[in-house]
């Protein structure tokens, strides 16, 4: 019996073999395209995390007031923002997701009797009040305001 030449075992397995060798290959050169385009992109972002890049910072108003029971801090951003605030201690902590440049020093001298001392934290993205008292703490972010309002305990 005579087995046609194109479709003998050992023709067959060496098409199945040329088939896995061009997928592999294929497969291969996938890879490669894909590390040669991750590791500069993984070097290049390890960089600039060491070198202490940080973005370009928003300039930020802030108004501060006495009202009848509780003062008032107001941060008037560029365009929207998100932020939290909490009260750790005897400060009050504001964080937020970008840097910032603001001029706190009018504050204390306004909110006499409810802040004490007012600045930026190192990373550029937080603002710490020294409170004078015992406070609690409403917040309200509406589009580009950040609104504290410092209440007395109790």
């Amino acid at each position: 019996m005579h087995q046609d030449r194109e479709s003998s075992p050992s023709v067959r397995a060496g098409r199945q073999g040329l088939r896995r060798g061009f997928w592999r290959q294929g497969s291969w050169r996938r890879d490669f395209l894909r590390r040669s385009l991750l590791l500069p992109g993984l070097a290049l972002a390890a960089l600039i995390a060491a070198s202490g890049f940080q973005a370009k910072a928003d300039s930020v108003a802030v108004r501060s007031a006495l009202h009848p029971g509780f003062a008032r801090i107001v941060f008037d951003w560029p365009g929207l923002i998100t932020a939290s605030a909490a009260i750790e201690g005897e400060q009050l902590q504001v964080r937020f997701p970008r840097p910032l440049t603001v001029n706190l020093a009018s504050i204390p001298g306004r909110l006499k009797g409810y802040v004490l001392a007012a600045h930026r934290n190192a990373d550029g993205r937080s603002v710490t009040f020294d409170l004078a008292r015992p406070l609690r703490l409403k917040e309200a972010v509406r589009a580009n305001l950040v609104v504290l309002d410092l209440l007395p305990t109790g």
